[in-house]
């Protein structure tokens, strides 16, 4: 019984931990997408400008 509690003590960390970093990925890959959008319009534009 104190083994399972341990196990069930570990799989909520981990858990939490999973949860976590799905979050902050989520949100950095939410500005990155926006930073590269960004950077994206501005390359086309100077692509555009050049030509």
């Amino acid at each position: 019984r104190v083994e399972s509690s341990e196990f069930n003590l570990t799989l909520t960390d981990e858990l939490y931990l999973f949860s976590s970093l799905d979050l902050i990925s989520a949100q950095w890959m939410g500005s990155f997408g926006k930073n590269l959008r960004e950077n994206s319009t501005l390359f086309l534009a100077t692509l555009i400008l050049a030509l």
